[in-house]
């Protein structure tokens, strides 16, 4: 298995250099920094100077080519001590010296150059509980990190969900493998998984999340520049801005204009791009149409929710509302890229102060007081603060 993969992902470097004809898109920024690779290699006279110990790379390869043609198809279709509070800005910031490059971390051929190898492998059904990508991200997440907190290599057993992540090639063909035992789905965290310790637990991982979740370059027209900015807009179509809901009083809308003002006058981008669920990416939202009218910002041209995603990822400053969606597009990003967060001073419908991304460049907002942070530590004070009432009435 492991000679077939490291066939697999030479030659999938070599294909992401040689068929991406893209300009400046992220096929194009991934094949300038892949290893070179001849894709016009005479495979003929390779073939023909092998020698008998040669003979079983040579199985491998064929293997591998298969392998290749199987992926296109899929293609085709809690609460931390003082100490702990301590570490978390060493545990967060050790991969600041990481120079990992410039493009996002879980794209096909890029997403392996870190990614080791466990001794034994395990199966996990992962326990799926709805939601969009962003929800399904967080559970196939912590099913990852569960496994490899055991030092075994993940499979995920093939369940009716498994078509929902058909666009995850490494995951899904991890099922053809048989594993040496299986373990069950996390059962801390259930159902969403949206908590503290996976969050330490996703940054701890990352090089492996970004090998299991990697995805294929899409094909752009124009992705952002190094001065771009990339908004995503999360809106919860409701009756109005504030509400109740498990008894617990909850803000559904984005971050008001004043959150946006204040990134955006600050920064003098060259150019504003805004993404969203296609029902508010109009004039007529109070945010979007706002930032369309004063920002001149512009719809990327994507025609689905991967490649938003992945649009979203290949920015190198990244504006986010409280969404799991446009969590883990950050999240795959580069760590040269700036991630501008904001503070709610009310319960979301996820429990965003859970979520807060410790890792290199973020910049923490609290609007309602006007306030800015570099700091995970403090920036989670103000956030535990506002749910535990200490910072006044809001």
């Amino acid at each position: 298995r492991t000679a077939i993969d490291q066939s697999y992902w030479s030659m999938a470097r070599a294909d992401v250099r040689t068929t991406a004809r893209v300009g400046g898109s992220v096929a194009g920024r991934t094949a300038e920094r892949l290893p070179a690779t001849s894709a016009s290699t005479d495979w003929h006279s390779i073939m023909s100077s092998f020698r008998i110990p040669q003979l079983v790379a040579a199985v491998a390869l064929l293997s591998a080519v298969a392998l290749h043609s199987h992926y296109e198809q899929l293609f085709s279709i809690g609460a931390l001590t003082s100490a702990g509070q301590k570490g978390m800005r060493t545990i967060f910031s050790s991969a600041a010296d990481d120079d990992e490059g410039e493009i996002p971390c879980n794209l096909l051929g890029r997403s392996s150059f870190h990614f080791r190898e466990r001794p034994t492998s395990a199966q996990v059904l992962p326990r799926f509980n709805g939601g969009r990508t962003g929800n399904l991200f967080f559970t196939l997440g912590a099913s990852i990190v569960h496994v490899l907190d055991q030092n075994a290599t993940p499979l995920l057993v093939p369940s009716p969900e498994s078509r929902r992540y058909n666009y995850l090639p490494v995951i899904v063909n991890s099922s053809m493998y048989q594993s040496d035992v299986t373990i069950e789905a996390p059962s801390l965290g259930y159902p969403y998984y949206q908590t503290r310790h996976y969050n330490i637990k996703f940054h701890q991982y990352r090089d492996e999340l970004c090998h299991y979740m990697a995805m294929k370059p899409f094909e752009y027209d124009s992705t952002p520049g190094d001065q771009d900015v990339v908004i995503y807009v999360r809106d919860i179509p409701h009756e109005s801005t504030l509400g109740e809901f498990n008894g617990v009083r909850r803000i559904y809308a984005p971050p008001p204009r004043v959150f946006y003002d204040r990134i955006l006058q600050k920064n003098h981008y060259e150019k504003v791009w805004v993404v969203g669920d296609p029902e508010i990416m109009n004039l007529g939202h109070p945010i979007v149409g706002y930032l369309m009218e004063k920002y001149n910002a512009t719809k990327p041209k994507g025609s689905n929710a991967l490649e938003d995603f992945q649009f979203i990822s290949l920015a190198k400053n990244i504006i986010l509302s409280p969404s799991t969606f446009v969590w883990w597009a950050a999240y795959f990003s580069s760590y040269r890229t700036t991630l501008h967060f904001p503070i709610m001073p009310l319960e979301t419908m996820l429990p965003w102060c859970e979520l807060l991304p410790g890792r290199p460049r973020v910049k923490y907002y609290d609007w309602f007081r006007s306030l800015e942070f570099d700091d995970i530590v403090q920036a989670r004070e103000v956030c535990d603060g506002y749910l535990e009432g200490t910072l006044g009435d809001v």
